[in-house]
């Protein structure tokens, strides 16, 4: 069956992005905090990897993370691109319309 990249925000109900948008906006802002932790850097003790941004760009570093299956998973204060099984899928923060992206 090949995989459909119909645009997710016909797909999904007004109530589902509404709460979506709640939800994924929080976790995000909770997953942020990390750098607040007196321990440290929540993200990296839990085994992702900080990739900095290129020098003179401005911007979020971000956060990479091995998915179990051999994909990853990247997270920015702005979205999250989960990279598996041959498809890539971008959600972002603003919105929460997740997206195919070409990888």
């Amino acid at each position: 069956m090949s995989q459909s990249h119909a645009a997710p925000a016909a797909v999904l109900p007004c109530d589902v992005r509404r709460d979506g948008d709640r939800l994924f906006d929080v976790a995000m802002w909770c997953l942020g905090q990390d750098v607040r932790c007196p321990d440290g850097n929540v993200l990296l003790r839990h085994g992702l990897v900080r990739e900095p941004r290129p020098p003179g760009v401005e911007g979020q570093s971000a956060y990479q993370g091995r998915l179990g299956d051999g994909g990853r998973l990247t997270l920015w204060g702005f979205g999250a691109l989960c990279d598996t099984c041959g498809a890539t899928l971008f959600v972002p923060r603003d919105g929460f319309v997740p997206r195919w992206v070409e990888g």
